[in-house]
C-alpha cells in the first residue's frame, strides 16, 4: 500500500500512542473488559468502562493501513504495532454479538492481522471461528483424504474402494471428481454420472457444493454439454448464500475455461447469464467470464461484455481488466483509451473512487505550489466524498487532504470539509483537523533533529577509521542490529570488504545477514574486486536482495552476457510478487546503464505489479529523448498507477499537470 511520503505510517502510529484515539490505556481497558466478560458470573455487575468501540475501530483501521505501507519483508523482520492492532480487533470481535455481521467482519480482520504479524496459531484459531460463523465444515473427512492420496499415488482401485465407505454426499462427489481426473475421459464419464446421482439426493445444505464436484467430473470427462447442464442445475439459496455462491463461482470459472479451450467463445460468453439466473450477482458472473476471455486472448468479446454492464462500479472494474489485457498484448494505445474512459466514467459516478483520484491530484498540486486549480478540486471532492463510500476510505482520504490544506493555510476549505463530514465534531476527522491547526504554517517541513544528533553513518564511518580488526569486531557485536549494515558498508567503502564479509557471515539471523551483506557488493565492484562482490552476492540469503546484488555486478561489467543472464534469471525466480518486481526493476536499470535499452524495456514491461512497472519505465523515460519519453509516459499512465506517475510528472514534466487537470474536467481558477 502507498505510504504517501510516510504520512499514512506516521498517522497510524499516532492512533496508538498517548493521546491517540486507540492509546494504550483504552486498549488496556478493552483487554480487561474482554477478560472480565469471559470469567464473570452472569449476575455480577459490569464495571463502567469508558470504551467507544466505534471510535476505536476507526483508529485501528487507520493504524492497520499505516502498517500495511511497510513491505512484507519489513513486517516479517519487525511486526511493529501489528500484534497490538490484532489483539484489539480480537477483543472487539469478542464483544460483538454472537452471529452478527460485525463479529464476522472483525474475526476476519483479526485473523488476517495476526497472520501479517507472524502469529499463525492465533490467525488459524480466529479463522476457524470465522468459518464457524458461516456454519461451514472445516475439517476434511479422513476417508476423503485417503481417496485423494490413493488417486495421487495412482492406486485408483483403492480409491474406488475407499470412496464406497464415505457417508457425506459432498465427500462422495469430491471423491468421484478426483477419480474422474485420474482416469481416461471415456471412463471418467462413469464417475461423473455417479457423482450426479449422489448430488441429486444430497441434503439441501450440501447440494450446491456437491454439484460443483459434478461439474468438475464432467470437465474431466471432456463433456462440455454435460458440464453446462450441471451448471444449470446449481441454485444459490438465500439461507446458505455464502457457500452456495462460492461453489457456483468456481463452477462458472471451470466451465468457461473448458468452453474456451474447446473454441466455444460465444458459449463461454453466455455462461454469465446462466449463472445470474441461478442466483449469482450478474456483475460477479460477468467479471469471472471476462477474466477467462482475457486470459484466452478474446479481448474484443471481453470488452463487449464489460461495456454491456449496467452497474457503474462493476463496469469500471471490468474495463480495467480489459485494459490490462490490451496492455499485456502490446496494444498500449487502446489500453490508454480505455483507461481514460474508465477515469471519466468513475468520476461521473457518485460514490465510487473518483474523490480518491482527485485527492491524489490535489495533493500533488499543493506540494508543487500549483494552487490555481485546488479550490475547484476541493469542491468536487467535497461533493463526491459525501456519498456512501466506506468510512475507512473516506476518513483516511479526507484526513490527508485536510492536513495538507491546513499546512498551506487554506483554513476555510479545510474547516468546511471537516464540518461537512463530521457535523457533531466527535470523529477522528475533527481530531486530526484540530491537531493540524495547532501545528499550522509549517508547510511540510520536517521536524529538526536535535543539535547534537550525529548521523549514524558518520559516527560508524569515523569509528572504523584506524581501528583494528579485533576492535571492529567488538564494536560490531555490541552494535544495535539495525546499525550493523552501516558497519559493513563503511568497511567496504574503505577497502576492508573481506572483514565486512566475515562479520556479516557470522550473523545467525538470515534477515540480519542479508542486510549486512548487501551493502558490500557495490563498493567491491567499484574497486574492481568482482570476485569478492560475486561471492558476497551469492551468499545473500534473501532471494530478492541476492538478485539485486547480481544486477549490481552486471551493471559494472557491461558486455558480460553470462552474468547478465544469471542476474535476470535470479530476479525472475524471486518468490513474492512485490519483491520480484523490485528485483526486476533493479535489473532493468542495470541493463539501461550498460546501454542495452531493448532488454531494459523488455524486463521493465514484464514486471508483475503495475506501480512498480510504471516506476521502472519512468526511470528509463527520464533519460530518453522527448518522443520516446512521451510514449513511455503514456504506457505508464495506462496502468492507472497514479501514485507512481504523478510524482514523476511533478519532477520532470510539470507542464503536464495542467493538461491532466483539463482532461479530468477541472477548469477555472480557485
Amino acid at each position: 500500500m502507498t505510504d504517501y511520503d510516510g504520512w499514512a505510517y506516521r498517522t497510524g502510529r499516532q492512533m496508538l500512542r498517548e493521546q491517540g484515539p486507540a492509546r494504550p490505556g483504552l486498549r488496556a481497558q478493552l483487554r480487561a473488559a474482554t477478560l472480565f466478560n469471559q470469567v464473570r458470573h452472569p449476575q455480577a455487575p459490569q464495571p463502567d468502562f469508558t470504551i467507544d468501540d466505534r471510535s476505536l475501530l476507526r483508529a485501528l483501521a487507520v493504524a492497520r493501513r499505516g502498517e500495511m505501507t511497510r513491505s512484507p519483508r519489513e513486517r516479517r523482520r519487525n511486526p511493529g504495532d501489528l500484534p497490538a492492532i490484532a489483539e484489539a480487533y480480537t477483543d472487539l470481535a469478542a464483544r460483538a454479538s454472537e452471529g452478527s455481521w460485525r463479529r464476522t467482519e472483525l474475526l476476519a480482520v483479526a485473523a488476517s492481522v495476526w497472520s501479517l504479524a507472524g502469529y499463525q496459531a492465533n490467525a488459524a484459531t480466529l479463522a476457524r471461528a470465522y468459518l464457524d460463523s458461516f456454519d461451514l465444515p472445516i475439517d476434511t473427512d479422513p476417508l476423503e483424504q485417503s481417496v485423494a492420496l490413493a488417486v495421487a499415488a495412482g492406486d485408483t482401485w483403492r480409491a474406488e474402494a475407499t470412496s464406497a465407505m464415505l457417508t457425506s454426499a459432498t465427500s462422495r462427489c469430491s471423491a468421484f471428481a478426483s477419480l474422474a481426473r485420474a482416469v481416461d475421459p471415456e471412463f471418467a464419464a462413469d464417475h461423473a454420472r455417479s457423482a450426479a446421482a449422489v448430488a441429486r439426493s444430497a441434503p439441501d445444505e450440501d447440494r450446491v457444493t456437491a454439484q460443483l464436484h459434478v461439474v468438475r467430473a464432467w470437465i474431466a470427462a471432456r463433456d462440455l454439454q454435460a458440464s453446462v447442464q450441471a451448471l444449470h442445475e446449481m441454485t444459490v439459496r438465500e439461507d446458505h448464500h455464502f457457500p452456495d455462491r462460492t461453489a457456483l463461482e468456481r463452477a462458472l470459472e471451470a466451465v468457461a475455461e473448458q468452453a474456451l479451450a474447446n473454441g466455444e467463445v460465444e458459449l463461454a460468453a453466455s455462461l454469465a447469464a446462466v449463472a445470474a439466473e441461478r442466483g449469482l450477482a450478474r456483475a460477479n458472473a460477468d467479471m469471472i467470464v471476462i477474466h477467462a476471455l482475457v486470459d484466452n486472448g478474446e479481448l474484443s468479446r471481453a470488452e463487449s461484455i464489460a461495456r454491456a454492464g449496467t452497474d457503474p462500479a462493476a463496469k469500471a472494474n471490468a474495463l480495467a481488466v480489459v485494459a490490462y489485457g490490451r496492455a499485456c498484448a502490446g496494444d498500449h494505445e487502446r489500453a490508454a483509451e480505455i483507461a481514460i474512459e474508465i477515469e471519466q466514467s468513475v468520476r461521473a459516478a457518485v460514490g465510487l473512487d473518483s474523490p480518491v483520484a482527485l485527492v491524489e491530484l490535489a495533493l500533488v498540486l499543493l506540494k508543487t505550489g500549483s494552487h490555481e486549480h485546488v479550490g475547484r478540486l476541493v469542491a468536487q471532492i467535497h461533493g463526491g466524498i459525501m456519498s456512501d463510500a466506506h468510512y475507512d476510505d473516506r476518513d483516511l482520504v479526507t484526513m490527508r487532504l485536510v492536513g495538507e490544506l491546513v499546512r498551506w493555510e487554506r483554513f476555510s476549505e479545510a474547516e468546511a470539509l471537516t464540518n461537512a463530514l463530521d457535523p457533531g465534531g466527535d470523529s477522528l476527522i475533527t481530531e486530526m483537523y484540530t491537531y493540524h491547526r495547532r501545528n499550522a504554517g509549517r508547510h511540510g517541513q520536517a521536524t529538526a533533529e536535535p543539535a547534537d544528533a550525529e548521523p549514524v553513518e558518520v559516527r560508524i564511518g569515523v569509528s572504523v577509521q584506524g581501528s583494528s580488526d579485533l576492535e571492529i569486531r567488538d564494536l560490531f557485536e555490541a552494535a544495535d542490529p539495525r546499525e550493523r549494515p552501516d558497519y559493513t558498508a563503511a568497511l567496504a567503502e574503505v577497502g576492508r570488504g573481506e572483514l565486512a564479509e566475515s562479520l556479516a557471515l557470522g550473523l545467525d539471523d538470515l534477515n540480519e545477514r542479508t542486510w549486512a551483506l548487501a551493502p558490500i557488493v557495490r563498493p567491491a565492484c567499484e574497486r574492481g574486486d568482482v570476485e569478492l562482490a560475486e561471492r558476497v552476492g551469492l551468499a545473500i540469503p534473501q532471494d530478492h536482495e541476492r538478485a539485486k546484488a547480481l544486477a549490481t555486478i552486471a551493471r559494472h561489467l557491461p558486455g558480460d552476457k553470462e552474468r547478465a543472464d544469471r542476474a535476470e534469471a535470479e530476479a525472475r525466480g524471486v518468490r513474492f510478487a512485490e519483491e520480484r518486481s523490485e528485483a526486476l526493476a533493479a535489473f532493468a536499470a542495470a541493463m539501461f546503464a550498460v546501454g542495452d535499452i531493448d532488454r531494459a524495456l523488455s524486463v521493465a514491461r514484464s514486471i508483475d505489479l503495475p506501480p512498480e512497472r510504471a516506476k521502472a519505465l519512468l526511470a528509463i523515460a527520464d533519460q530518453l529523448p522527448p518522443p520516446a519519453r512521451r510514449r513511455l509516459i503514456a504506457e505508464a499512465l495506462s496502468f492507472a498507477a497514479w501514485d507512481a506517475v504523478l510524482p514523476w510528472l511533478v519532477a520532470h514534466e510539470p507542464a503536464a499537470l495542467d493538461v491532466l487537470v483539463e482532461e479530468l474536467g477541472v477548469t477555472g481558477d480557485a
